[in-house]
């Protein structure tokens, strides 16, 4: 929905640019280049133009662009080499790849599917099905930095530089424990009985994913959590040991979590 919400915005503001920039005007070919004539005798720069419903953009030399240009917020357009209309709503082959153009002309970038295990910060793991990325201060860790259940199996360490928080991602399958049929109650007190945790068991939710959470400890020294979410036969469970100045931190990190593509 977000993804959808931000070009929607995106796409309305360009129309407005779009719209403020049509003139009614003629080109005019100037050794093999083409400029924009407006009716009050200026030539455009550096704007879009409107001609007979086919976008053009005129450069701040006044020559109309081909090929590809990049506008505001990232967003890339392509203008045919030979006409210099705007391409939108098609599939184009250009220099032997396909590029996928918007109605708005906004080129459509492909879902890049990572691999499984660390890609840069992110960290993929489809068995259980998802995806989590650390800042860039954050490293890996091996070893067992904190106390799992012992069903359980490391999956992902990172660390703060500083140790001052850690988020640690695990896998139990659930075949080990016979607890394949067990109901979200009976999951949710297997948690609370190893974690000798009294807190309430509350919903917790980022991005697609969405999680059980118990805390462990809350103290001004330090907060610890965990949240678990069964994933077919497995279990996914996070732990995170913060001190309580890193909650945004570790809250941000959380909400990077999705399915992978």
């Amino acid at each position: 929905m977000g993804k959808k919400w931000m070009t929607a915005v995106v796409a309305a503001a360009l129309s407005v640019v779009m719209a403020s920039s049509a003139f009614a005007g003629t080109w005019e070919n100037q050794e093999g280049r083409w400029k924009y004539h407006n009716d009050d005798g200026s030539y455009a720069a550096a704007q879009w133009v409107e001609d007979q419903g086919t976008w053009y953009y005129v450069e701040q030399d006044g020559f109309m662009k081909t090929g590809w240009f990049q506008a505001g917020a990232g967003v890339w357009y392509y203008f045919d080499e030979n006409t210099g209309a705007m391409v939108s709503g098609t599939t184009r082959n250009i220099g032997g790849t396909d590029y996928t153009f918007d109605g708005s002309g906004a080129w459509v970038q492909p879902q890049v599917r990572l691999n499984d295990g660390w890609n840069g910060t992110t960290y993929v793991n489809r068995l259980v099905g998802y995806q989590i990325t650390l800042p860039d201060s954050y490293q890996a860790v091996s070893g067992n930095t904190v106390s799992l259940p012992e069903e359980a199996q490391y999956d992902m360490v990172a660390s703060a530089p500083d140790g001052n928080s850690i988020i640690v991602t695990a896998i139990i399958n659930m075949s080990e424990l016979d607890g394949e049929n067990w109901s979200d109650e009976e999951l949710a007190y297997y948690f609370k009985y190893i974690y000798r945790s009294e807190s309430d068991v509350i919903g917790a939710s980022f991005n697609d994913l969405g999680f059980a959470k118990i805390t462990l400890i809350q103290s001004e020294e330090g907060i610890a959590d965990v949240y678990f979410k069964r994933c077919g036969s497995y279990v996914l469970m996070i732990e995170t040991v913060f001190i309580p100045s890193r909650w945004q931190e570790i809250d941000d990190i959380l909400h990077t979590m999705k399915i992978p593509n």
